[in-house]
């Protein structure tokens, strides 16, 4: 388990933990998954400097961190409509750069699912001429 920023992140889990699956838990859940994944991309420019990796550990623990952050992002991406996105940057929860970062996390998402598909799809032809 790795302590990112007052959150424990643990190793291959998620982060994206809404208390509810109220609208409002939700956006207060991804919003912990936008601040952690900036933190991370922060702790990454001074990874390597050995003044740094005592507070912000290893290189090697950032990015783990970083994936774990990236599959919570994931995660909550596919946890929202495209009109409850809508709404909180009208609220001022999101920015538009937020929204902009989970649309974008929902087509690696859907680009990952067909990667797979198609993969699973060519194995089972490869296996028929076999």
């Amino acid at each position: 388990m790795i302590h990112w920023e007052g959150q424990n992140i643990m190793i291959n889990g998620n982060i994206y933990n809404p208390g509810s699956s109220s609208y409002t838990e939700r956006i207060i859940a991804l919003q912990g998954v936008l601040k952690a994944r900036q933190e991370v991309q922060n702790s990454k420019a001074y990874a390597h400097n050995p003044m740094w990796s005592n507070v912000l550990g290893s290189p090697a623990e950032i990015e783990q961190a970083e994936q774990t952050i990236e599959e919570s992002l994931a995660i909550a991406a596919n946890d929202f409509h495209k009109n409850e996105l809508k709404q909180a940057i009208d609220e001022g929860l999101l920015s538009d750069k937020d929204v902009r970062d989970v649309m974008t996390a929902i087509h690696r998402s859907e680009m990952s699912a067909k990667r797979s598909v198609n993969g699973s799809d060519e194995k089972k032809q490869s296996d028929k001429q076999s």
